[in-house]
């Protein structure tokens, strides 16, 4: 027997590109997205922040940067850890303050290393640092060396290495936990980048 059939999408993919077309210096075209909550999840964080996504086909995006990120919305991370942790550091570009809610199970989950983070780099971050927070950022937020134990999520890194090139003085992300979990995850963030 035979036969073809499309592989869908990777979540983990789709959040990086949705990302990296949002810190573009103009539209890009993304092919083979997975339509699924956490990157509709993403897509409407994003869009809140000034991003505009045109959907061309069933797994084809056009997405649009801002000329300028705004902050001053409301972002649902739902049960999506991608979310909560790549969008952060982008609401730290906008000078508006960015709120961010979730389901009640995130209020569990690891964020406060990349909120610390933040805060060094210059963004005001509400306490405690767990869903629900909010983030206020502008250009005070600079980049720069930035130092965090991530050993509760790899994601903290990838988040962080995202906005990087966006950061006037770019940025230098150093681990200083003993380990680091999925590593495969940061080399895709980082293939995705040199890409």
């Amino acid at each position: 027997m035979t036969g073809e059939f499309a592989v869908p999408g990777s979540k983990s993919a789709t959040a990086r590109s949705y990302l990296l077309a949002a810190l573009a210096d103009g539209p890009s075209t993304i092919r083979g997205v997975l339509h699924a909550r956490d990157a509709e999840l993403m897509r409407g964080g994003l869009g809140r922040l000034g991003v505009r996504f045109v959907d061309l086909a069933d797994d084809t995006v056009q997405v649009t940067p801002p000329a300028a990120f705004r902050g001053g919305a409301v972002i649902d991370v739902g049960l999506a850890g991608t979310v909560m942790r790549f969008l952060p550091p982008i609401a730290a570009l906008a000078p508006e303050t960015t709120r961010f809610v979730g389901d009640p199970a995130m209020a569990e989950r690891p964020i406060g290393p990349l909120l610390g983070a933040l805060s060094d780099l210059g963004a005001v971050i509400s306490r405690p640092y767990r869903v629900p927070f909010e983030v206020t950022g502008g250009p005070q937020v600079r980049g720069g060396d930035v130092a965090l134990d991530a050993s509760g999520s790899s994601q903290f890194v990838s988040g962080l290495l995202l906005v990087g090139a966006r950061l006037t003085d770019g940025l230098t992300v150093r681990h200083t936990g003993a380990t680091l979990p999925s590593l495969p995850h940061i080399g895709m963030t980082i293939r995705m980048l040199a890409e």
